[in-house]
């Protein structure tokens, strides 16, 4: 299909629209919809994607990068994300587009894994491996050899089992003072009473755990909160400590906090376990994607955008 006629299609299905703060953006029409996270694009091709950009994303073989830009992605829709050859995708040097796995916080600006942000220490969007994205020197790339990859919050994810173990090495990066985790998770069971499924585990330094009736952040001082974890459903969680008071979110909002803390020490020379305990296993039965840490404390504010909610503080 030539370019003429792809407006043309487009203008026979204008009436299929994008609905702003809804969840629907159309490959079909003009315009430009803003979209934050992939659930926002739908109404088109099955495989919507939200970019970098803002701008919703579809698969399209005809593209080198696999995929084309809706009819609601202003100057660039019907184009190949990244400018990729294709039909109808003439390419624009000066408007380079990001990866596809891009970031469900400030898609209009910074990337999820900014390397130029030095507070970022570690940066884990799976997309089919472990590599560290934060730019932290050495890498804190993840080994996910006993861990699959399928579908993710945004792009791809990691599933574990309980055989499961993904290892980082023993870096200094990942042991600052003053630390947030945040990350996406889907579990597919919960741990049995008296037990404990990790999200992230330093030994002697910092974890993150759900057991089974809730959630344990201990940063220096063990911060609790009950929730009742969705199976097969995906919550965001974030752990911050300025060295004085560790807060919990659960879907960016603070469910709890204490004072008394103190900053973190190093911990033992095992590594960091994402998505499980060190150096005992105890994985998270499920999915963990979108993972990051901090050696600041993230604010309330950043964890709200980062968590896809909107009038964030």
């Amino acid at each position: 299909m030539q370019y003429n006629e792809t407006m043309a299609v487009s203008g026979r299905f204008a009436a299929v629209a994008c609905v702003a703060l809804a969840a629907a953006c159309s490959p079909f029409g003009g315009g430009e919809f803003v979209c934050m996270q992939d659930d926002q694009c739908q109404g088109g091709p099955g495989g919507g994607m939200c970019e970098a950009d803002g701008r919703c994303s579809f698969p399209d073989p005809a593209c080198s990068t696999g995929r084309r830009y809706g009819g609601f992605a202003g100057t660039k829709s019907n184009t190949c994300v990244g400018g990729g050859s294709g039909i109808d995708a003439p390419f624009d040097p000066d408007a380079p587009d990001a990866p596809f796995d891009s970031s469900i916080d400030s898609p209009m600006s910074t990337p999820f894994c900014d390397p130029s942000n030095a507070t970022l220490v570690g940066c884990w969007q799976f997309e089919g491996n472990g590599i560290d994205g934060s730019g932290s020197n050495p890498t804190n790339t993840a080994n996910t050899a006993s861990g699959t990859f399928g579908t993710g919050k945004v792009g791809m994810g990691l599933t574990l089992t309980a055989s499961s173990l993904i290892t980082v090495g023993d870096h200094a990066s990942l042991e600052p003072p003053n630390l947030t985790v945040e990350a996406w998770i889907r579990p597919t069971a919960l741990p049995a009473a008296g037990l404990r499924m990790g999200i992230v585990d330093s030994g002697g330094a910092y974890g993150i755990f759900l057991n089974n009736g809730g959630i344990l952040c201990s940063m220096s001082i063990a911060v609790q909160t009950t929730f009742a974890f969705p199976l097969n459903a995906w919550t965001h969680i974030a752990c911050t400590t300025d060295g004085a008071t560790v807060r919990m979110y659960i879907d960016g909002v603070q469910v709890n906090m204490l004072a008394g803390a103190a900053p973190l020490g190093v911990g033992d020379t095992l590594g960091v376990v994402l998505a499980g305990n060190s150096p005992s296993g105890e994985p998270l039965i499920g999915t963990i994607d979108q993972m990051r840490m901090w050696n600041v404390a993230r604010t309330a504010g950043q964890i709200c955008v980062a968590a896809g909610l909107t009038n964030c503080p």
